[in-house]
């Protein structure tokens, strides 16, 4: 049986090209026997959506609090930016039940651009600060004084980003094969460009036709990210970027190959990947300093296998002041692919602290 990997590719592909976290947390529910199965498992769980003001329209699933508690809400976020969740909520169910059975609601949902939440008509849009003003939004929401939140790979870097902006809202912070938090100030292109390891395997593997489609696009959007947008919208890339995911990045992402094999992820947003990137590059705010002084505690998880450094890892656990680095054996990026025990009750024991102590 194959695991649903899609979680957490989001650092993977970041880290090899322009991108800083691709990933985190998604694979597409491929449980061995593909899409069909993976629509079964989603259909059992109910699939809300919410509505923020910025327009975005997201996707989610909760695991609602197996007893009454007066705890923050645990909110999941995935990797990428332009993984999913809620198609692979099967996989996280039997995790986050776990922690619901302490009190806590846990949501998973598909950040803007990705999954089964909805595309923006302006790709320009897809920001560092609009996944934050989504994140805080969806607080708002939930009526929640303060969130716990668990992020994976890029979600990780999201998840630092609005605690440097939001440091009183968040109760404490896990940070699962982390990416880099701080991207500004690196290099990068005018614009948004196509990514040249994808683009190098759309030409071997796939049609001429695709690969002069792709190229118009990284042609047009050194001119005007809009009328590349116009020329190639989401369905065409989003499957084309599912099956480069499939075929030349899951593999990498774990220890063991043999739990991903037959997985295959459909729901991967290309245009607010690509553009996420490289906002976090050119737009993003450095977020260093502010988050020194955050107080409350974290937890940082990172495989001793994973394809990215240990000092991001490391960067993160010195950083923050009451912060706990636990390096997992025989584990790569997708950590809860290959050491889901381990994951879940490290997790679960850091939130138990929180529980006991209202």
């Amino acid at each position: 049986m194959a695991a649903d990997p899609c979680w957490a590719l989001g650092a993977y592909i970041g880290v090899i090209t322009m991108l800083p976290i691709l990933l985190a947390t998604v694979i597409s529910a491929a449980m061995g026997s593909g899409a069909l199965d993976q629509q079964r498992s989603v259909d059992r769980d109910t699939v809300r959506y919410w509505d923020l003001p910025s327009g975005s329209h997201l996707a989610y699933v909760r695991i609602s609090a197996s007893r009454t508690a007066s705890l923050p809400p645990v909110l999941y976020l995935h990797g990428g930016p332009g993984a999913y969740e809620v198609a692979s909520v099967s996989e996280y169910r039997p995790l986050a039940e776990r922690w619901a059975r302490l009190g806590f609601d846990v949501y998973l949902y598909d950040q803007v651009g990705s999954g089964r939440s909805g595309r923006l008509h302006d790709p320009a849009q897809y920001t560092v600060a609009r996944h934050v003003a989504d994140l805080e939004a969806i607080r708002v929401t939930l009526g929640a004084q303060r969130l716990i939140l668990i992020g994976e790979s890029w979600g990780a870097a999201l998840g630092a980003q609005y605690m440097a902006r939001y440091p009183d809202r968040v109760a404490r912070a896990v940070f699962v094969s982390p990416g880099a938090m701080d991207l500004s100030g690196s290099a990068h292109s005018p614009t948004p460009r196509f990514d040249e390891e994808m683009l190098a395997w759309v030409r071997t593997h796939r049609s001429t036709e695709e690969y002069r489609r792709c190229q118009t696009v990284d042609a047009l959007m050194a001119r005007d990210i809009h009328r590349a947008y116009e020329r190639v919208g989401d369905a065409t890339l989003d499957t084309l970027f599912d099956a480069w995911v499939t075929e030349a990045i899951l593999s990498r992402t774990v220890q063991d190959s043999s739990l991903v094999r037959g997985a295959r992820m459909a729901g991967m947003g290309w245009w607010v990947w690509t553009v996420t990137n490289w906002d976090e590059r050119a737009h993003a705010p450095p977020i260093r300093s502010a988050l020194h002084g955050y107080s409350g505690p974290v937890l940082v998880l990172h495989g001793m296998s994973d394809y990215l450094p240990d000092s991001l890892a490391i960067g993160y656990a010195t950083i923050f002041r009451r912060a706990r680095l636990v390096q997992v054996p025989q584990a790569g990026h997708l950590l809860w692919v290959d050491q889901p025990e381990v994951f879940a009750r490290e997790i679960e024991r850091f939130l138990a602290q929180e529980a006991g102590a209202t």
